[in-house]
């Protein structure tokens, strides 16, 4: 009797559904996201994201975050007036976030490191 029940060993059950992770054909191309969003990406991507259109747009955050903006205007009296508006520091932020990455926070304290370990620590994160 105990060798019938070992020859009739009930399959192991499977975990997770038809699909396999990542890319599949059955899935589709969108990978599952709605058509007007993918329309939408589509238009951006042709009206917005190309590179003279970034250019621009990072040429002017540039000026914003590292350059004094002078404004001249005349006044009804014919009175001229002019306006300086310094560097933002918040245009600077996001400028150097998008060229040269956000920066890393660690909260390590190596007070009490050897000499070797901070060293190799510090080739390491740059």
């Amino acid at each position: 009797m105990a060798d019938r029940v070992d020859s009739q060993k009930v399959p192991p059950v499977k975990k997770g559904g038809p699909f396999k992770p990542g890319y599949d054909e059955r899935r589709g191309k969108s990978g599952g996201r709605p058509r007007a969003v993918l329309e939408i990406e589509r238009m951006l991507d042709a009206e917005h994201r190309t590179p003279d259109n970034m250019r621009e747009v990072f040429t002017r955050l540039k000026e914003l975050a590292m350059e004094d903006i002078i404004t001249a205007h005349t006044d009804e009296k014919g009175v001229e007036h002019v306006t300086r508006r310094p560097p933002n520091p918040a245009f600077m932020s996001l400028y150097l976030e998008r060229t040269l990455g956000p920066v890393k926070d660690l909260d390590i304290d190596l007070s009490d490191a050897p000499v070797e370990v901070v060293r190799w620590w510090a080739d390491k994160v740059n």
